[in-house]
């Protein structure tokens, strides 16, 4: 029992350690969504090489809302982020290595109410299944109840030599950059606790089935 507390209130501590340090730097302090509305939570840091991109891919999919979490950038990321719409970022310099995980959820219960969350890095560029839409994707999700949807990273390749990207924009790799591998995909089963590490995440839900 004691055990218990002394956990509990150390995650509390932690959480709230995380929370005080947030600070808005840009963007609405609180966005309400739709049930069937999305918003990107992204952890970033240096990110103005993929940031652009990031922004505009993902406001093109119909996400309705993007939270930047700012571990402490030198570079343009924020400058860069500034001129989109419908992006709010907040700042943070509390080590991620140590804080990763509350970062993001922290930002984005104190940002989004309701809706979706899509949680990616700067460098991932997610993707509707079967090239649905992104609401026919939520609307699959709310009809049959799920809670949240997992999600499998490909990583894409040039056909080309490495060294003859080395001065590319990050927009003209997305655009070189079509050719993957599907050789370390696996199954697993949905909730096999020893495999997947975040199998707690997945405690309450379904897997989701055509």
């Amino acid at each position: 029992m004691v055990d218990a507390v002394t956990r509990r209130w150390g995650e509390f501590s932690t959480r709230r350690a995380v929370a005080t340090n947030m600070a808005l730097v840009h963007g609405p302090a609180r966005v309400k969504l739709a049930g069937d509305e999305v918003a990107v939570i992204c952890l970033v840091k240096d990110a103005a090489y993929f940031i652009e991109a990031f922004l505009a891919h993902h406001h093109a999919l119909g996400v309705r809302h993007i939270v930047l979490v700012d571990n402490g950038s030198s570079d343009d990321t924020i400058a860069i982020a500034k001129r989109f719409d419908s992006v709010t970022i907040l700042q943070n310099t509390l080590p991620a290595k140590q804080y990763e995980v509350l970062l993001r959820v922290v930002a984005a219960r104190q940002v989004v109410r309701g809706g979706w969350f899509l949680f990616a890095d700067a460098d991932e560029m997610f993707e509707v299944p079967l090239d649905a839409a992104l609401p026919q994707l939520l609307g699959y999700l709310n009809k049959h109840g799920y809670t949240a949807m997992v999600t499998q990273m490909l990583d894409l390749f040039s056909p080309l030599c490495y060294g003859d990207g080395k001065d590319w924009t990050y927009g003209h790799v997305l655009q070189q950059a079509d050719h993957y591998s599907l050789g370390q995909v696996k199954s697993i089963a949905y909730h096999d606790r020893k495999a997947i590490g975040f199998s707690w995440f997945l405690i309450g839900t379904k897997a989701m089935l055509p």
